[in-house]
């Protein structure tokens, strides 16, 4: 739970950092603005880590591994003698936990609606 608030907290003084740094000035609709596209930022991170996470290029890696070696005759005729098959990749490094992403990438983009819709409604 500390993880999350930190990552957040982490990610709001940073939509107030650019903020400050593009607008010059404290601005409320840019604020909103940096929110979403901080938010989807976030949130198109997070999916890309449930792909790699989920080795979804490991068929790919596969396939590409298995072509070659088919067509090169010298390993083709070395995989025959030694009897071995082409095995798949497996991915040993440590990828972190997309749900924090997720969550955070999703919770800046409903805000930024939110508040949005509040200065749409509310008259601005």
């Amino acid at each position: 739970m500390k993880k999350y608030l930190w990552f957040n907290s982490f990610s709001l003084v940073l939509s107030l950092i650019i903020v400050l740094s593009f607008y010059q000035t404290w601005d409320f609709l840019g604020w909103i603005n940096i929110l979403f596209y901080i938010g989807i930022v976030i949130l198109l991170i997070g999916c890309v880590l449930i792909i790699i996470r989920g080795n979804f290029f490991s068929a790919f890696i596969y396939s590409c591994k298995r072509f070659f070696r088919s067509i090169n005759k010298k390993e083709q005729i070395i995989q025959e003698t030694e009897g071995r098959q082409v095995e798949l990749p497996s991915v040993n490094r440590q990828i972190p936990s997309p749900k924090p992403w997720i969550i955070n990438g999703f919770s800046f983009c409903i805000l930024s609606l939110l508040l949005s819709l509040l200065m749409v409604y509310s008259g601005r």
